[in-house]
């Protein structure tokens, strides 16, 4: 199996059979060390997926998306919350902190919540997704323009350039992420940036099969030498979205660190009648930290997560000596 950024032919099968998304779907995992990234074999894909993920069904890892829209419906400055709760969001309001941006696409745009939040800070922002249910229902929630599309068919609807283009949690549900950030390169006037998010390969060195979402939902597990790659192909510039100041509400990011950094072979989220696994519903899909008991490993971590004195001089900690966050961040250039 070629690598999918570089085309290496020496990739490594790194194990076989991993337990895929719904109940007795296996995928051989893949690893290329030119480009350090991990994926599945790309034909083996069905993006009718991701209309099942949109369908209004409680799938684990994708039900806090109607949580975000709750908060863009109700809050003045929807963003602001988002980057308290989610490191993908604080990405985004660093680099637009820090960039003079007018017009923005939004890849992925899912339920819409991140487009009109962007939106109701006055930006200019088109939210095109896959998934023409996501797309319905996001213009139904909120209104305005979106389109459903894929990436590499944007280029023929869309007869404008952008200052940035935004593309959170995306590239590691696509089958050539080379081909995917080469046509969204097309798309950005001669300033302008290609915002990138993904789950962080370089998050823990003892993680080294699969920690990020089931395949084929997710495709690829990328790290920064990745991207880099990437870059150098396209001939962009590329560069990382620090975490150093990020301080959310309620999470401690040394005990994420620690829990998210294990290496666990899990099963399938989605059983073949439609229902969430009971391993999921027991250990994952309802969060049990925030829910006051009398066991040991409940009062550790209310006092570790909710305790503020306690949570803040953790992250304090965490951000001098780690800093690298599950979230990995970069902006891509073209080059003068």
């Amino acid at each position: 199996m070629n690598c999918i950024i570089c085309s290496n032919e020496s990739t490594d099968v790194i194990y076989k059979n991993y337990p895929g998304y719904v109940e007795g779907s296996f995928y051989d995992i893949y690893h290329c060390s030119k480009c350090n990234i991990n994926f599945i074999d790309p034909n083996l894909i069905d993006t009718k997926i991701y209309d099942g993920i949109y369908s209004g069904n409680e799938h684990f890892g994708y039900h806090r998306y109607k949580k975000y829209v709750s908060i863009a419906k109700k809050e003045d400055d929807p963003l602001l919350i988002f980057t308290k709760i989610d490191s993908v969001y604080y990405t985004v309001a660093q680099y637009l902190k820090e960039n003079n941006v007018k017009k923005i696409l939004e890849i992925g745009s899912g339920y819409g919540y991140l487009t009109y939040a962007l939106r109701k800070r006055g930006y200019e922002v088109l939210g095109t997704d896959i998934s023409r249910n996501a797309v319905e229902t996001a213009q139904q929630l909120f209104g305005g323009k979106f389109i459903a599309s894929a990436a590499d068919e944007l280029k023929n609807l869309l007869n404008e350039k952008y200052d940035l283009i935004i593309a959170s949690e995306v590239i590691e549900h696509v089958k050539s992420p080379i081909e995917f950030v080469k046509n969204l390169a097309e798309l950005l006037n001669n300033n302008g940036s290609l915002l990138l998010t993904t789950p962080n390969k370089d998050f823990s060195k003892r993680a080294k099969i699969w920690r990020t979402a089931h395949p084929p939902v997710h495709i690829s597990w990328l790290s920064y030498k990745s991207f880099e790659e990437i870059s150098k192909l396209l001939n962009l510039s590329c560069s990382k979205i620090s975490y150093a100041k990020y301080y959310p509400n309620h999470e401690n990011r040394f005990i994420k660190y620690i829990r998210q950094g294990r290496e666990l072979i899990e099963p399938s989220l989605i059983k073949k009648d439609g229902s969430l696994n009971e391993y999921w519903e027991r250990i994952n899909y309802t969060p049990k930290w925030n829910k006051f008991d009398s066991s040991a490993k409940n009062l550790f971590r209310v006092f570790m997560h909710r305790v503020k004195p306690v949570r803040d001089l953790s992250n304090f900690l965490y951000n001098i000596f780690i800093e690298r966050d599950i979230t990995l961040g970069v902006v891509l250039r073209k080059n003068s």
